[in-house]
């Protein structure tokens, strides 16, 4: 794991997974009610047993790393 992947893992998790912690956050905080129902609904779907956002997560982030960063790939590679 490298300080690249690192960011590349950590914007992917806020694009699929973390949209829902924040809405949540603003929902609460603000007493905005659909924000904070579309969040609670999100967060039982990840935190459901049966469903893991890391199967999501983690190969699209690997994918996008080698999109991004194809230099750094063949340089350890060759």
């Amino acid at each position: 794991m490298t300080p690249k992947m690192v960011i590349v893992f950590g914007t992917v998790w806020l694009a699929s997974t973390g949209w829902a912690h924040a809405f949540l956050i603003v929902g609460t905080v603000y007493d905005i009610g659909w924000m904070y129902k579309i969040a609670i609904g999100a967060e039982a779907i990840f935190w459901n047993p049966f469903f893991s956002e890391k199967l999501i997560t983690i190969p699209f982030s690997i994918w996008l790393y080698k999109k991004i960063f194809k230099e750094d790939i063949k340089g350890v590679i060759e």
